[in-house]
């Protein structure tokens, strides 16, 4: 259920009623979240803060608070692009190291070697989480 600020207070009682009224909060509601997220404009960062709020069978309200915070731009400071030009430098090393070693192994015959080397299928994952990865953040860099 989701209580917007701009909605009210009444709104929110509303909401609140609706839920007791079909048995969704009753004394044997165990757990309540409240998540907010929020944005400060002077570290410019976004935080997404749920309140957990666990309701003992003691009576006792047990809060728990999760924030997770992370810039609205990621390149704020550039210096972070040489940090990503060396893992993307690194990720094209391994990869030309892998075709070498295959082509290496094809010219030698010996593929059945090469294809039983579990170092090889390391090789492989790590280069395919790598793709992934920049594919992944080129679809939501927007």
């Amino acid at each position: 259920v989701y209580m917007y600020e701009h909605e009210g207070l009444n709104v929110a009682q509303e909401k609140l009623r609706h839920l007791q009224d079909n048995s969704w909060l009753d004394f044997n509601t165990a757990w309540v979240g409240v998540r907010m997220f929020l944005f400060n404009p002077d570290l410019a960062i976004f935080v997404h803060v749920t309140v957990h709020i666990y309701f003992a069978t003691s009576g006792a309200l047990l809060p728990h608070i999760t924030a997770q915070s992370f810039a609205p731009d990621p390149y704020q400071e550039m210096s972070v692009i040489t940090f990503d030009a060396i893992w993307l430098v690194l990720l094209l090393w391994l990869l030309f190291g892998l075709f070498l070693k295959f082509h290496h192994a094809a010219r030698t015959a010996s593929c059945r070697a090469f294809l039983l080397d579990a170092w090889i299928w390391v090789d492989c994952g790590t280069v395919i989480g790598g793709m992934t990865i920049i594919i992944l953040w080129l679809v939501f860099l927007d």
